[in-house]
């Protein structure tokens, strides 16, 4: 099993511990699945490299002339 995690500005390598501890022991009660079955991806590529309404969530989430509702519907 691979599982791909991924996030924006937002994951950090001294966090991803507990987070696939987490996912594991999820994993582990709900599905059956040991934590010896499979990987996880922890993923952030960054705001700049994600493109949306013909720009970057890097320059949308920086300036005002956008809003993150904007974004949301």
């Amino acid at each position: 099993m691979f599982q791909s995690l991924a996030s924006i500005d937002n994951l950090q390598p001294e966090m991803n511990e507990g987070y696939s501890k987490k996912i594991f022991e999820w994993l582990d009660v709900k599905l059956g699945v040991k934590h010896d079955r499979g990987y996880i991806l922890f993923t952030d590529p960054g705001s700049g490299q994600i493109g949306y309404m013909s720009t970057t969530l890097r320059k949308i989430l920086g300036s005002s002339e956008y809003k993150l509702e904007g974004l949301m519907s």
